[in-house]
């Protein structure tokens, strides 16, 4: 049987002049191992976003090359891995910048304050690597923490009888080539419909 072979469209030129910021996949279900304090590792399953730009001089990108990279670090894809995942989606698809963002639950053991019963807190954990020609190396991580609000009952009860509300507070820390590779952290309450008093 006769191989035919088939025209690579993507790495064709494209004489449109068109730059595109970012092409590529989104929402890859994957299992990943996070280090975990108590335990050494943690396994749990992430959502993973891979970009990179499109030059002018192509018609497209091979969206299997993401998935290929993917592969590659499997069982060591961490947080002191990303700019080696980065590098690999520059060289591999041939591109002035990649980005990535790994989303996943973080689950630690903590115990009721009343019962003491123990269990699974979840946090919603996401950690965004770009790397580009012209702005270097920027890693951000962000943490969504469970916190507990307390809002003064109306009425009589007031004074003697607060109430509780779970909510959310976000932390994020990056470090930037933009700001000479300093360190940077953020933290901020989410939106509630409910005016609280917060600490």
């Amino acid at each position: 049987m006769e191989m035919v072979s088939i025209v690579d469209v993507q790495s064709q030129a494209d004489y449109r002049n068109i730059n595109i910021d970012k092409v590529g996949v989104k929402n890859i279900r994957y299992p990943i191992t996070v280090m975990d304090r108590h335990n050494g590792h943690q396994h749990t399953v992430a959502s993973i976003n891979m970009y990179v730009n499109l030059p002018r001089r192509f018609k497209g990108t091979h969206m299997s090359r993401f998935i290929e990279i993917l592969n590659e670090f499997h069982g060591h894809l961490d947080i002191r891995e990303f700019s080696k995942v980065l590098e690999a989606m520059q060289q591999r698809l041939h591109a002035e910048s990649a980005h990535l963002e790994v989303s996943f639950p973080y689950f630690i053991k903590k115990h009721s304050p009343v019962t003491h019963a123990p269990g699974q807190m979840e946090y919603g954990c996401r950690v965004i690597g770009s790397l580009s020609v012209q702005h270097g190396y920027d890693l951000m991580v962000e943490v969504n923490v469970p916190i507990t609000t307390v809002c003064p009952a109306r009425g009589k009860s007031a004074v003697t009888e607060p109430t509780t509300r779970e909510d959310w507070c976000a932390w994020e820390c990056g470090s930037s080539a933009l700001s000479g590779s300093r360190t940077w952290c953020a933290w901020w309450k989410k939106p509630h419909r409910v005016k609280c008093i917060r600490f």
